[in-house]
């Protein structure tokens, strides 16, 4: 999409529940687009800082939103528990906390539902279960996460 003289244009396409979908020509469009508008002081106006949320290479959508749209509280894993465990603390993101999970084994890995919300997770992360004595009892790899 082309602004004035040739210059991409930024489309605040819809709001819901706080999450912003922005479309310009590409995801790479969009950043380039983004840091030339923040060099000239130009931006969305959101009151907070905005995070990534998703994106959709095949529509060239963007979608962002506040911090807590990044909050997850029920994680799929593919891998492997290493013994019966219904409860343990649960490890999603290097440099994160671990976090109290209910753990349910499924046929390729395992379910949680976390005691309280992680930040940031992502299919492809590594999910690593530990008892309350800091044994691993179960790792895997993430495959989805969702909000409640």
């Amino acid at each position: 999409m082309a602004g004035a003289a040739g210059n991409p244009t930024v489309v605040l396409d819809d709001v819901l529940d706080e999450l912003f979908v922005l479309r310009a020509g590409g995801v790479a469009e969009l950043l380039r687009l983004h840091l030339h508008l923040l060099g000239r002081g130009l931006g969305v106006a959101a009151g907070e800082p905005l995070y990534a949320i998703a994106g959709d290479a095949r529509t060239n959508t963007v979608v962002v939103g506040p911090r807590s749209s990044l909050a997850r509280t029920r994680v799929t894993a593919r891998g492997r528990l290493h013994c019966d465990v219904a409860r343990a603390e649960a490890k999603l993101r290097h440099r994160s906390p671990a976090v109290p999970a209910c753990v349910e084994r499924t046929a390729s890995g395992f379910r949680l539902t976390l005691g309280e919300p992680a930040y940031g997770v992502a299919r492809g992360q590594a999910a690593v279960l530990y008892d309350d004595e800091g044994v691993v009892v179960g790792s895997g790899v993430v495959t989805s996460s969702a909000a409640d």
